[in-house]
């Protein structure tokens, strides 16, 4: 079970998250954000925690509405320290941004698994015929997930999607809780984290509920926006770890 901590805010922070357990961090270079972390700031962070990289500790930039040329600028800043860019914006551009860095695509709604499932299961049926694939399944799916597969509940693939299916002001990291059980027949087929009012209490029953490869949490281990308090990092990093699917 793969555990993000994100809106990480200072570089003591990241290093504390990721001596927890935590196998991934969230760095977040959106203004209207109070985790928001300007460019000095991200290549501050990324240079002091680059050597538990060589460990499998990753780190995910979350950008909102940039382009892939200003996103690569931001990988240029920080060295390419970023294992992941988690995009929300336009999907052009992450498609071009897999040549440098892995994407993780948010899935906000119950329309878009749907969606997406209806073109995977249309996907497996022409590879059982030997019909042509469908080109929408590989620009929304192939591109982002090449090892597309029903997955056991003790895999942890390397995530490609971030499955959110709750409303709020922002494009992630609202805080708010949902019906986890809703993303389980996605989270079943592609490899994703899931996020949306995860705390340390409820963090098993969501995981048992969904079935994901991995959390992503912000707020619920937060003292106040962007503090994080490391008692509940701890105690979520362990109850995710324990938790059975």
């Amino acid at each position: 079970m793969l555990v993000k901590i994100c809106g990480i805010t200072t570089p003591e922070t990241a290093i504390a998250c990721f001596e927890a357990g935590a196998d991934m961090i969230g760095l977040v270079h959106f203004a209207p954000s109070q985790r928001h972390l300007d460019l000095p700031e991200l290549a501050d962070i990324t240079y002091t925690v680059a050597p538990l990289r060589e460990s499998g500790k990753q780190i995910v930039l979350l950008v909102v509405d940039k382009n892939a040329q200003k996103i690569m600028r931001i990988l240029d800043v920080c060295d390419h320290q970023f294992d992941f860019v988690q995009f929300y914006g336009n999907e052009t551009d992450a498609q071009q941004l897999e040549n440098h860095v892995r994407v993780l695509r948010p899935v906000r709604d119950e329309t878009a698994c749907a969606r997406l499932l209806e073109i995977q299961a249309g996907m497996e049926c022409s590879a059982m015929t030997g019909f042509a694939s469908d080109s929408e399944f590989q620009d929304n799916v192939s591109s982002a997930n090449p090892e597309v597969r029903s997955l056991k509940p003790e895999a942890c693939p390397a995530p490609r999607y971030v499955v959110e299916l709750a409303p709020g002001l922002y494009p992630g990291g609202n805080g708010l809780s949902w019906d986890w059980s809703n993303a389980t027949p996605f989270c079943r087929k592609f490899p994703s984290l899931l996020a949306g009012g995860i705390t340390p209490e409820n963090v098993a029953g969501a995981v048992r509920l969904a079935e994901p490869c991995g959390i992503d949490v912000s707020s619920g281990v937060e003292s106040s926006p962007g503090v994080k308090n490391m008692a509940k990092v701890k105690q979520l990093i362990q109850n995710a770890k324990m938790s059975k699917t």
